[in-house]
């Protein structure tokens, strides 16, 4: 449509990605594909949660081991459960709130394995949602829907957390 407005959204799946695994390396640990799916998993639902917007335009998929955003699968699908060792150009994301936002994310989560992350997101109504209708161990490609990941988050922030970990 002429004159329509392309929506700006602070970053993409890949820099995101790239952030999270520079953050890892960083600091000497291993993060795998399956642990990096579920961070961003993560990351997208607490920032349609606090800022009522995307952090990324990307949709995740609720595939039968938790979030996926396929084309990021795809990216990395060659390491299998093996730790992503690829060099990766880091962002800065200067001027912005996001890199803040993605290191407290990363305190909160990160410590995490990648099979807690998926037993987390299993059940959770948004990847619950998505995947009404499949069968436990059935493939889907249903995208998971920024309305649930908002609503979700939002409901999970409104909760005491009596000191403990989301």
């Amino acid at each position: 449509m002429k004159g329509a407005k392309t929506p700006m959204f602070p970053a993409t799946a890949d820099m995101v990605a790239n952030y999270i695994i520079c953050y890892f390396q960083k600091k000497g640990e291993e993060i795998t594909h399956l642990k990096l799916q579920k961070l961003l998993y993560y990351a997208q639902g607490w920032y349609l949660a606090i800022f009522d917007e995307p952090l990324f335009d990307n949709e995740l998929q609720a595939w039968i081991h938790g979030a996926v955003e396929p084309r990021l699968y795809r990216r990395f699908k060659k390491y299998q459960w093996d730790p992503l060792t690829e060099k990766v150009v880091c962002p800065k994301f200067e001027g912005t709130d996001v890199r803040r936002f993605l290191n407290k994310l990363l305190k909160v989560y990160g410590h995490l394995t990648a099979r807690q992350l998926e037993m987390k997101i299993h059940g959770e109504s948004p990847w619950l949602n998505a995947r009404k209708g499949l069968d436990e161990f059935e493939a889907g490609e249903k995208v998971i829907s920024h309305e649930d990941m908002k609503a979700h988050f939002k409901q999970l922030s409104a909760r005491p957390s009596n000191g403990k970990n989301r």
